[in-house]
């Protein structure tokens, strides 16, 4: 889910043209988010084995990878809040078009960011107290704040599908809610309009 919020907040850039906001280059926004994700969860899996091995530096090693997976996250959290902040106090003309939808998108990226951390942090709870920990032990500490927070974000994206900000940048199908609904880019000034087609 990180790896999907990562993407989108790269493509929100792109449509708002607010590249000179964002504090990483949007060349190398979602490439060092994902890499950094994708290392995290490696080290979480190889601990896993190592744990599951019966050797006890496969826990530690865990913990060090939700440690880092949980630190790249708030980083790229404050990445999306110093953008959001810039453009809303210097405004780009895409980022006033109301038509275009990316405020919905940021406001999406912020609760599933609350959500998806919480869980990380449930989760460094959890292999911290080790297997006879509270959390552990108790399994409906997982179902409420580990499934409830994911399902709720994948609610949430089914509901502003990211598909709505790649339709806006390339033309073609996006999910809104339920619907499925047909977007047309056009080429204006070496930029995309977005034409809704009828």
């Amino acid at each position: 889910m990180a790896a999907s919020i990562y993407m989108e907040l790269g493509r929100i850039i792109l449509l708002t043209d607010g590249e000179a906001h964002s504090p990483i280059s949007r060349r190398w926004f979602t490439k060092m988010f994902v890499i950094g994700d994708v290392f995290c969860l490696l080290a979480q899996s190889g601990g896993g084995g190592l744990s599951a091995a019966g050797k006890t530096i496969g826990t530690k090693i865990v913990i060090v990878g939700l440690v880092l997976q949980i630190a790249v996250f708030l980083c790229f959290v404050a990445v999306a809040t110093l953008f959001n902040m810039r453009i809303r106090r210097v405004p780009t003309p895409r980022s006033v078009d109301a038509t275009v939808p990316w405020r919905r998108h940021m406001t999406v990226i912020y609760l599933s960011s609350g959500l998806i951390f919480l869980r990380s942090a449930v989760r460094l709870a959890e292999y911290a107290a080790g297997f006879t920990g509270y959390i552990y032990t108790h399994e409906w500490c997982l179902y409420l704040l580990d499934f409830v927070p994911m399902m709720v974000v994948a609610v949430m994206f089914v509901w502003v599908h990211p598909s709505e900000i790649n339709a806006w940048l390339k033309g073609g199908k996006a999910m809104r809610g339920w619907i499925v609904q047909e977007h047309h880019s056009v080429p204006l000034d070496g930029r995309y309009a977005h034409v809704p087609l009828v």
